[in-house]
């Protein structure tokens, strides 16, 4: 199974949309997240959370790395605006 990964999310709407349609469509998804406490849908969604400082690069290239070896990565985003650069820069590297 490929994993797509979220880095952060919004914590209600699109937040668990993206994470349902990306396991619907076959994905494993999971989700990059400095503070998993914020997101009580991700248990509800069947949401891997990996515990990652987001402001880090390298920590999250580390944390990417790790899933990668694990599933290959389908591809990299978020539902959270703030973060959509982060995970272009990620899914770049």
């Amino acid at each position: 199974m490929r994993s797509l990964i979220f880095v952060e999310s919004n914590t209600s709407g699109t937040g668990p949309l993206f994470a349902r349609m990306a396991a619907g469509l076959g994905f494993r998804p999971v989700l990059l997240s400095a503070d998993a406490s914020r997101y009580a849908f991700a248990g509800r969604e069947g949401l891997e959370v990996a515990a990652v400082d987001t402001q880090d690069r390298a920590a999250l290239l580390e944390a990417c790395r790790r899933i990668a070896a694990d599933s290959a990565i389908a591809g990299i985003t978020s539902s959270s605006e703030y973060f959509i650069a982060t995970a272009a820069g990620l899914a770049e590297e």
